[in-house]
């Protein structure tokens, strides 16, 4: 289960897919437009993530006190100014996506993440 500024990603993800799908003149164009749609979002969602990672694991003390001192930090902390961008964001399905020219298809090398994959169906 997802918790805070991760909790929507999954979905507006889809929704920006199927626009760029629809918008776009081919598969390959529409991938590189929902890329370019989607990096800045994910990019900042990711960096949050990362700095909240950093923090180290409770000892004991403070696993028992942490129940105090996270309701005592959740009705002073500036919910809205902290996670309000994030909870709030919206996607405007009925704006088109401008997926530009349709794109030059990727060398077999370049698929799937750089690696190169072998084709299984010749193993049958």
């Amino acid at each position: 289960m997802l918790a805070g500024p991760f909790e929507n990603v999954g979905d507006d993800a889809v929704q920006d897919l199927a626009r760029c799908l629809r918008d776009a003149p081919d598969a390959p164009t529409a991938f590189a437009a929902y890329e370019t749609l989607r990096r800045v979002r994910v990019e900042k969602i990711a960096k949050r993530g990362a700095a909240l990672n950093r923090t180290k694991a409770p000892g004991r003390v403070a696993r028992r006190l942490m129940p105090l001192i996270m309701s005592l930090a959740f009705r002073v902390m500036p919910l809205e100014r902290m996670f309000g961008a994030e909870q709030r964001y919206t996607i405007d399905w009925d704006a088109r996506v401008d997926a530009g020219p349709p794109a030059t298809p990727m060398p077999d090398g370049m698929r799937h993440g750089g690696g190169l994959r072998r084709d299984r169906t010749a193993d049958l």
